[in-house]
């Protein structure tokens, strides 16, 4: 879409969670139907938009905020929090797992695969949390991605990563708050607010 300026190496940033937590033995492998796209409806009230999801949720964020949606693909929702820059987002992502998969053995894959990406500055270690009342993982890392600001200009930079990760009914639903360090503490109040809103439906 017009306002996303992030290149795919950008997305790994945004789809890392979700690529690494529905990896390997966690992931559904076995060929089937192409998947019908997911139907998301936004409504707006008062100062916020909330957005509802057929894959199972629903999040509220303030509407002044810039988004791109897509119930098509694994990030089905990118909020932009800096109206400067699109860099600074949290997204919401869902994926479907296998039957066998828990929460401990998600977080496992994750963060394996973390410290395997050579990119990452700092990675702290994964922690208990909950979110939309259910036993959640969270993550804090630094990363140098490639951000594409332009069709043609490509830029290394560090960005400063929070998320957190949850599963219910044998679907993962991850929240990634990202940004370059310097804007971190001022855009992590909005991204607060955002995942506390998020709800299962």
């Amino acid at each position: 879409m017009d306002s996303r300026k992030i290149t795919a190496a950008l997305a790994i940033a945004a789809l890392m969670t979700l690529a690494v937590v529905t990896a390997g033995c966690t992931t559904t492998t076995s060929p089937s139907p192409t998947p019908t796209p997911v139907v998301q409806t936004t409504t707006a009230v008062g100062n916020n938009t909330t957005l509802t999801s057929t894959a199972g949720f629903k999040v509220t964020f303030p509407s002044k905020f810039k988004f791109d949606q897509n119930g098509s693909t694994p990030v089905k929702l990118y909020v932009y929090l800096d109206p400067t820059n699109n860099v600074t987002a949290l997204n919401v992502a869902t994926e479907k797992l296998q039957s066998n998969a828990t929460l401990d053995s998600v977080s496992d894959d994750y963060l394996s695969r973390l410290i395997n990406y050579q990119n990452f500055t700092t990675i702290q270690k994964v922690t208990n949390g909950t979110l939309a009342g259910k036993p959640a993982r969270t993550l804090a890392y630094q990363a140098v991605i490639p951000v594409q600001y332009s069709p043609t200009d490509v830029r290394n930079q560090t960005l400063q990563v929070q998320t957190i990760w949850t599963m219910n009914n044998g679907t993962s639903y991850v929240l990634t708050y990202k940004t370059p360090p310097s804007n971190f503490s001022k855009f992590v109040p909005d991204a607060q607010n955002i995942v506390n809103s998020f709800q299962l439906t």
